[in-house]
């Protein structure tokens, strides 16, 4: 019977090559590296311009998104009013 050691696992005994990271898994990772690093960027970029406008104009990023909730949820109430009549 073989001996069970809390050091190893199963995967440490598989061959050497079936212990690396496929090309589709490494590729997948470092796209998604690359996404999450754009969309701070973006976020950066587009973020700190787009706070001082709305600093210009005496609001905040608070009011800008409960204005785009509200528009969001009217438009959606209007929606159902329009397909189901009620």
């Amino acid at each position: 019977m073989p001996s069970l050691n809390a050091h190893h696992s199963a995967a440490d005994h598989a061959p050497r090559h079936m212990r690396r990271i496929s090309p589709s898994t490494r590729h997948f990772v470092r796209h998604y590296v690359e996404m999450v690093v754009a969309m701070f960027l973006g976020m950066l970029v587009l973020g700190v311009p787009a706070g001082w406008a709305l600093g210009a104009v005496d609001s905040s990023w608070s009011e800008l998104t409960r204005i785009v909730h509200e528009a969001c949820d009217d438009e959606f109430r209007a929606a159902g009013r329009r397909v189901g009549g009620g």
